[in-house]
């Protein structure tokens, strides 16, 4: 089944009882409004803050960094709420593939399947998988950075000097940077969807009573073959737009059109 087909199977499931699906999603949909608007009021003060910094002539990199980290809160309650909004996102998806296997949605409660995760300590397992996963990505993270410097600096960086003001060779250099900025973008992100299965693999994992960490490894497995790794970015790269207007939207358009629901 292509992925044309998976939309059009996705549709015809939420048709069956848009209510349920809505309440399933309603948690965590909150929780990404509850987010993004928190982020704007973040910019908003950070905006507001340097304005007046600028007007009183005051406006230091020092002031702007105090700022910042002493808006960053309680950072034991922020990990909490990423983890609770975390584990809800891989509970829907778990119940979202349950009914896309059975081809039927079940007469359950949408907001009691909400938290599908946490019967059966379904979520101990979970939360060993999000550990190792940021782990992932934090290395995968420093290495690209890293990487990305280094090559910058120690390459890109001496051309630039030795061109000597010369404007054509400086608009080539800066050419081939934004070129290798755009592959290391893109081959980060391929590496990045390397974990993108786990919570439905770490479901068949339940199911089936393997050990977490096989999810771990067979998602590594699905996504490292080229043909399941392009259509899962073009599945992605089909949903751009109703992400763009979610992001517009804090949220609301994903929640009202119901387009979380359909991308889960």
């Amino acid at each position: 089944m292509n992925r044309i087909d998976m939309k059009h199977k996705a549709k015809a499931l939420i048709k069956e009882n848009r209510g349920y699906y809505f309440a399933l999603t309603l948690v965590s949909s909150l929780l990404i409004i509850f987010q993004s608007v928190g982020t704007v009021r973040q910019v908003v003060q950070l905006i507001q803050m340097i304005s007046r910094e600028m007007l009183n002539n005051t406006l230091t990199i020092e002031t702007a960094m105090r700022f910042v980290e002493s808006d960053d809160g309680d950072v034991m309650g922020n990990l909490l709420f990423t983890t609770i909004f975390t584990l809800l996102i891989m509970s829907v998806r778990m119940v979202l593939l349950n009914h896309y296997r059975n081809n039927h949605w079940e007469k359950h409660s949408g907001i009691k399947d909400t938290f599908y995760i946490f019967s059966q300590n379904r979520w101990v397992p979970a939360i060993f998988i999000m550990i190792l996963n940021a782990l992932y990505l934090t290395i995968l993270q420093t290495i690209v950075m890293l990487g990305y410097i280094l090559i910058a600096g120690f390459i890109f960086l001496p051309l630039l000097i030795a061109a000597n003001h010369n404007m054509i060779v400086v608009l080539i250099i800066a050419i081939l940077l934004l070129v290798f900025s755009l592959l290391i973008f893109i081959i980060a992100i391929i590496c990045r969807n390397f974990t993108s299965q786990l919570t439905y693999l770490l479901l068949d994992s339940y199911n089936k009573g393997d050990s977490f960490v096989s999810a771990f490894t067979k998602s590594f497995r699905l996504m490292t073959i080229k043909e399941n790794i392009s259509q899962y970015l073009m599945l992605q790269a089909s949903f751009i737009g109703w992400s763009l207007l979610n992001a517009v939207t804090l949220g609301i358009s994903g929640l009202v059109f119901f387009q979380m629901p359909i991308l889960r």
